[in-house]
C-alpha cells in the first residue's frame, strides 16, 4: 500500500521533468503550424510538394527517435547509479552513431528524388507536375544538407532530459519558435521584395525552407550548453541543491 502514496517531493520531480519536454512539444507543433502558413502562401502545387517530401523526412527520421529514446534511458540509469563516465562515454558513442544515422538518412532521402520515386508512392501520376516536384526536392535538398542539426537535436535533447536538464529542453523549443518565425516571415518576403506568393522566385522558397536549419541550429546552440557542461565535463553538482553546490566550489 505504500506504494500507492503520493509524494510531494517525487510528483514535484516528475512534474519537472515531464511539463517542460510537453511544452516544448507544444511549441515546436506551434512553429510548424507557422511554416505551414508561409508554404500555403505559395500556392496548392508548393503545398502539395512539401506534403510529400515532408512525408519522407519524418520516416527517416525516425531512427532518430529510436537512438535518442535509447539515450534517454541511458543517461537516466547510469545517473541513478552514479557512473558519470559511463554517461560521458555512451554519450559520445552516440554521438557518433547519430552522425552515421544522419548521413544514411539524407543518402536514403536524395537516392529517393532520382526519378521522382517518392512522389509516385504518395500521388497518383496526373497529380506529379515539374513545379510539384521542384518545390518537394528543394524542401528535401536544404533539409538533407543539414540533417546533421536534426540529429543534434534528437540525442542532445534526450540526453539532457535523462539528466534531470528538461528546462534546457523547454528553452530548446522556446528558441526553435523565435528562430523558425524570425526565418519564414523575414527573409522569404525580403528576398521575394514583399509579399510572398506562388510569383515569387525560386530562391524565396530556399529561404523559407532555410527556416528548418535556422530553428535545428538555434535548438542545439541552447541543448549543448548541459550535454557540454554536465554530461561531457561530469559536472552534476546541480543535483544537489544550492548549499552543496556551494560547498563543493569551495572545495575546487
Amino acid at each position: 500500500k505504500d506504494d500507492w502514496k503520493l509524494r510531494r517531493p517525487e510528483v514535484m520531480r516528475l512534474l519537472g521533468m515531464g511539463v517542460p519536454v510537453g511544452l516544448q512539444f507544444s511549441i515546436t507543433a506551434i512553429g510548424s503550424v507557422i511554416l505551414q502558413s508561409a508554404v500555403n502562401s505559395l500556392g496548392a502545387v508548393c503545398v502539395s510538394g512539401v506534403a510529400v517530401a515532408g512525408k519522407i523526412y519524418t520516416l527517416l527520421a525516425c531512427p532518430f527517435d529510436a537512438l535518442a529514446m535509447a539515450a534517454t534511458n541511458f543517461t537516466g540509469q547510469n545517473l541513478g547509479a552514479g557512473k558519470h563516465e559511463r554517461i560521458r562515454r555512451g554519450a559520445i558513442q552516440a554521438s557518433i552513431i547519430m552522425a552515421l544515422l544522419a548521413a544514411l538518412s539524407a543518402g536514403a532521402g536524395l537516392l529517393m528524388t532520382i526519378g521522382d520515386t517518392y512522389f509516385h508512392v504518395f500521388l497518383s501520376a496526373d497529380k506529379v507536375t515539374p513545379e510539384t516536384i521542384r518545390y518537394g526536392n528543394a524542401f528535401l535538398y536544404v533539409d538533407y544538407a543539414m540533417y546533421l542539426l536534426l540529429g543534434g537535436i534528437f540525442l542532445m535533447r534526450n540526453c539532457d532530459q535523462g539528466i534531470g536538464r528538461s528546462q534546457f529542453t523547454l528553452a530548446g523549443g522556446a528558441a526553435e519558435l523565435v528562430a523558425r518565425i524570425a526565418v519564414s516571415s523575414t527573409l522569404p518576403a525580403a528576398i521575394a521584395g514583399g509579399v510572398v506568393s506562388a510569383s515569387a522566385p525560386s530562391l524565396a522558397f530556399y529561404a523559407l525552407c532555410a527556416a528548418d536549419p535556422a530553428a535545428w541550429l538555434a535548438t542545439d546552440i541552447i541543448l549543448a550548453i548541459p550535454f557540454i557542461k554536465n554530461i561531457l565535463r561530469q559536472d552534476y553538482r546541480y543535483l544537489y541543491g544550492e548549499h552543496h553546490r556551494r560547498k563543493a566550489e569551495k572545495a575546487l
